[in-house]
């Protein structure tokens, strides 16, 4: 674990990941994922301690909560100022601190999303604002949208294997567009990442290895296909219901057939909500399943068919 006098100032440095999020959300759990991938690890709270020489339960009971907020500021703010790199846990309050979040703005803030259940089992009575039960949740209610404004990504509670599988794509994030926004998504046959950004396609990112095969309708494709390129081949339909038909998959299929998809190539389904289901039932039944990248260009499709 590297000190709070680790880092090389935020002149030129680079953005850390910074794991926030209420007790119990797996913070350090997300931590040690990060540490075990390479990078240098530092969990606030245990720095605080070592700075002030005693747990934190002791010094609230000794200076009161006022007080240890005033020293967590100081401390992690410090400790975000001067971050080069590397993966962060902060504390729950600790983004409640004007200086705090203001120096979360050049990092990549990762939201660990948790309900009130599994963070008070998880957080048991060893901290001091976990022994109130009524006390506790109305903390975690008014502390849900600080988190939500500061999130660039946003996890759900889980184990340190879906922190591994997010890691490479949050890692991603230090070269996307301004203003980028992750969700992690799940569904009954997987769990997969969601970015949303203006100018997203044009900054080169992708989220997968492999050649693309792109399914469009013949109205999207001349306006967009040009934006999701290189593309091994280029599958058109027509517009609307009429095309999810069992006919138009098996010409679909056929056409990622002739054009030799395998596994290790992923359909793009650029469209609507009518593009996105074709292309998705396609992808999961061709040679037992190939990954899909859902691009939608329209509402529906973006809030609603795209996902799951």
């Amino acid at each position: 674990m590297a000190s709070l006098s680790s880092g090389t100032g935020a002149a030129g440095a680079k953005p850390a990941l910074v794991f926030i999020g209420f007790m119990g959300a797996g913070k350090s759990t997300a931590l040690e994922a990060a540490h075990a991938a390479g990078l240098e690890a530092v969990d606030a709270d245990a720095e605080i301690e070592r700075e002030l020489g005693s747990s934190i339960a002791e010094f609230f009971a000794a200076h009161g909560e006022a007080e240890f907020r005033r020293r967590e500021e100081e401390l992690v703010g410090e400790l975000l100022e001067r971050a080069d790199g590397g993966a962060i846990a902060l504390g729950g309050g600790a983004p409640g601190s004007e200086r705090v979040r203001a120096a979360l703005a050049r990092h990549i803030c990762v939201w660990l999303e948790v309900d009130a259940e599994t963070a008070w089992e998880r957080a048991g009575d060893s901290r001091p604002l976990a022994r109130d039960r009524a006390r506790f949740d109305e903390l975690l209610a008014e502390r849900e949208p600080l988190y939500e404004g500061l999130a660039d990504a946003v996890l759900p509670a889980g184990d340190r294997a879906l922190a591994e599988r997010a890691l490479p794509y949050l890692l991603a994030m230090a070269d996307l567009p301004p203003g980028a926004r992750m969700a992690w998504a799940a569904s009954d046959s997987g769990d997969y990442p969601a970015f949303v950004a203006r100018g997203l396609l044009a900054s080169g990112f992708w989220p997968l290895d492999g050649r693309r095969f792109l399914v469009s309708d013949s109205d999207v494709a001349p306006l967009y296909a040009d934006a999701v390129a290189p593309v091994a081949t280029r599958i058109e339909v027509a517009p609307g219901e009429a095309a999810k038909t069992l006919g138009e998959a098996e010409r679909v299929i056929r056409e990622l057939t002739r054009a030799g998809m395998t596994r290790d190539d992923h359909v793009v389904a650029l469209g609507g909500g009518v593009v996105g289901d074709l292309a998705g039932f396609c992808a999961a039944t061709y040679q037992r399943g190939v990954d899909v990248v859902q691009v939608p260009t329209t509402l529906v499709a973006q809030v609603d068919s795209a996902y799951g």
